[in-house]
């Protein structure tokens, strides 16, 4: 039996030598390991983990928990391989924006997802900053004025008072309380009597993610296709696409916008006080919506001029499929 199962599996070496069976075993097991390490490689230059904390820092490699980068704009600057997933840990806030920079594949998408503690809060993005007490200065009958450059982005579209819409006016003689006007240097609030700068109320703005470019959008995808978007927030975006106030304008600012793009999940997110669209589909197809809440409109919108959920395409695409789950 031992010299038939030798006949069986001697080969013969490039030298002439014959292998024995033990040996042959021996190479086929070292081969194996190889091709185990090979795929391994290859799965971990396209299946990478990268991680984005608050308390992390850009010159980090992003790779490790202990190592995570700090900002969305790390994240936005930089390109990943199919089947990649960039984590934003729980609790954290951004007040940027996440902009996809690379596609996926079908079998392997690029996921943009969260880690950290259970309990916590999703990762949240932010389109607004808060307005600084004392930036504001009182101008009489309850209405305090803020440079505009008191923002980072010294640009706003539209006041929060404790996250909660503002109305907005056309004049800054004319403000009702709880009202808001934005001139090109100035934001002008009545607080209904509350002094900014002695509280309790947090005032807030709008002064990113409003525009007709699809980029112009707090969360959002841009011509890439195989995306996964799960587990994230995004937060007051309102702002106004034809100039003038938002009483008088329509309003813009998405929150999540997908543009141009095939194949994209997103998947049990939350966005509030939104402008036009709270998650929009533009130009898109094979897109899926799963478990999405949506809270927080413009106040007195005509109707047609928003919608919290919309899948919309040119006359010019046919065939282009949305679900809404």
């Amino acid at each position: 039996p031992d010299t038939k199962f030798k006949m069986i599996v001697e080969h013969k070496t490039a030298k002439g030598k014959f292998m024995t069976g033990k040996n042959r075993m021996q190479c086929f097991a070292i081969g194996l390991a190889l091709l185990v390490l090979a795929n391994a490689a290859a799965r971990v230059a396209g299946d990478s983990f990268f991680y984005v904390s608050p308390s992390g820092g850009d010159q980090n490699d992003g790779r490790d928990p202990t190592r995570p980068w700090h900002t969305a704009d790390r994240v936005n600057t930089s390109q990943f391989s199919p089947g990649d997933t960039i984590l934003f840990e729980r609790g954290g806030d951004w007040h940027e924006q996440l902009i996809a920079s690379s596609s996926g594949t079908a079998d392997h998408p690029i996921t943009y997802g969260d880690y950290g503690d259970p309990n916590a809060s999703k990762p949240t993005f932010w389109g607004s900053d808060v307005i600084s007490p004392s930036a504001f200065t009182s101008i009489g009958d309850s209405v305090y004025a803020a440079p505009v450059s008191a923002l980072p982005t010294h640009v706003a579209y539209c006041v929060f008072a404790d996250h909660e819409f503002l109305r907005a006016t056309t004049a800054s003689s004319n403000m009702p309380a709880k009202s808001f006007f934005i001139s090109e240097s100035t934001i002008y609030v009545n607080t209904g009597g509350a002094d900014p700068a002695k509280g309790p109320l947090v005032f807030t703005a709008t002064d990113r993610a409003a525009g007709v470019n699809a980029n112009s959008s707090l969360i959002c995808s841009n011509g890439h296709d195989n995306l996964v978007f799960k587990n994230l927030i995004g937060r007051e975006t309102a702002g106004v696409a034809t100039g003038g106030d938002l009483g008088g304008g329509i309003p813009d600012g998405y929150v999540f916008r997908i543009q141009g793009s095939s194949n994209i999940k997103i998947d049990h997110c939350e966005a509030y006080n939104g402008g036009k669209h709270h998650f929009g589909v533009i130009n898109s197809t094979g897109f899926v919506g799963t478990a999405l809440h949506a809270a927080g409109c413009v106040p007195g919108l005509p109707y047609g001029h928003a919608g919290a959920f919309v899948s919309f395409s040119d006359a010019s695409r046919h065939g282009d499929i949305s679900e809404w789950i």
